[in-house]
């Protein structure tokens, strides 16, 4: 009888082992058969249509959409409203194409792209500085030896001035990409006999309401302001002791991630903010 018992037992461990073998086995080979999902880089092909006569932006869009059912092959991911005229942003560069054909004979014409320059704001400039006395300080104080004085006029225009205390202004800067990077990353600029700090000028829209990146105020469902790092109405985020919770995330992909909804590091405004750097600009 022990003997019978003995064997029940070795075979049960036997037929126990075969299956976590299996199991083992199984779990490997799926591990081998799934595909490594890689992160595909979607780009857009932009064309931006104006009238060649004055004609409100909805007469444009009537006759794109016109011109939308001749081309039923071609695929386009949004159509847009820009200042006076729309912008189709095509799948391919062969939809592109086929767009850009079309079009003529319909009245319209294709407007040129352009590229829009980053925008800083140079905190705490005296008052007394004027526009050339600044342009000049930028220019000989803060790294400018390798450009001429004619490009860097060119490249760097002040946009407007912010009064901020009686003898303090920021001042808004237009410029090309390679100073912008330069100057955000050094993270100041010598102005007279200081160092003025700098910052880039944020381009991506975020509702103010919330903090949302995917929605503008008027569309937001809060009644009210709500903390930024927790999405809760009764309190301000500067007293918020609650759990971070991200709105752009949790309005995006469902999901509750733990980080502030006006985070830098959000994965939601860095893709929004990778868009827009991308996204081609029209001059119209």
């Amino acid at each position: 009888m022990e003997e019978i018992m003995s064997k029940l037992i070795a075979e049960r461990a036997e037929a126990r082992g075969r299956a976590e073998e299996c199991r083992a086995l199984a779990s490997v080979s799926s591990k081998v058969v799934q595909p490594v999902k890689q992160k595909v880089e979607v780009k857009t092909f932009a064309v931006a249509v104006k009238s060649d006569k004055v004609e409100k932006v909805e007469e444009i869009m009537k006759k794109v959409d016109e011109m939308s059912r001749d081309l039923k092959t071609v695929s386009v991911r949004t159509v847009r409203k820009i200042k006076d005229g729309v912008v189709i942003e095509a799948a391919t560069q062969e939809d592109a194409k086929n767009i850009r054909t079309n079009i003529k004979g319909k009245n319209l014409k294709i407007a040129e792209a352009m590229k829009i320059n980053p925008k800083i704001i140079v905190f705490d400039v005296p008052k007394e500085v004027t526009d050339a006395e600044l342009l000049e300080d930028l220019y000989n104080k803060n790294g400018m030896s390798r450009v001429t004085v004619k490009d860097f006029n060119n490249w760097v225009k002040v946009d407007g001035r912010k009064k901020m205390r009686h003898d303090l202004d920021n001042v808004l800067l237009s410029l090309n990409e390679e100073i912008a990077e330069y100057w955000i990353g050094k993270g100041y600029v010598y102005i007279g006999w200081r160092s003025c700090k700098v910052k880039e000028v944020d381009i991506v829209k975020r509702c103010f309401k919330c903090c949302s990146v995917h929605h503008r105020a008027d569309q937001c469902k809060e009644r009210g302001y709500v903390c930024r790092k927790c999405g809760e109405s009764s309190h301000d985020a500067r007293i918020c002791r609650n759990r971070m919770k991200c709105k752009s995330c949790l309005e995006k992909t469902g999901k509750e991630l733990a980080h502030a909804t006006d985070s830098g590091d959000c994965p939601e405004y860095k893709r929004k903010l990778e868009y827009l750097k991308n996204r081609e600009m029209f001059d119209v």
